[in-house]
């Protein structure tokens, strides 16, 4: 299976919701969720930081991996992105395919 789950934080929900729009809209993602307000907590640059963002849960199959990490750096506000992919193992196979069918498109 192929199906993977990209994890991406935001600076705000209407970054994340850019960012799901041009992804959904290119076939380079099936789907999207934005949660709209966490609270992260991390060092940089030597310092403590605590920083509101939007969680971006971008939902595709590996092979597009890539090209999705790009087109994520090229739009995304942070010097440093967190982009993470984890491999679905799982899940309603319908939906699974569902995912693949429409990650497909070229970008």
């Amino acid at each position: 299976m192929s199906v993977i789950l990209i994890y991406v934080t935001c600076e705000d929900e209407k970054e994340a919701l850019k960012i799901a729009d041009t992804l959904v809209s290119s076939g380079a993602v099936a789907c999207a969720n934005v949660i709209p307000q966490t609270m992260a907590v991390f060092k940089w640059e030597g310092f403590i930081q605590k920083k509101s963002e939007a969680i971006l849960i971008l939902k595709s199959q590996k092979d597009r991996l890539e090209g999705v990490i790009e087109r994520i750096k090229q739009i995304h506000s942070y010097d440093l992105p967190c982009i993470l992919a984890m491999q679905v193992e799982g899940g309603n196979a319908e939906f699974l395919e569902w995912i693949l069918s429409n990650s497909m498109h070229s970008e």
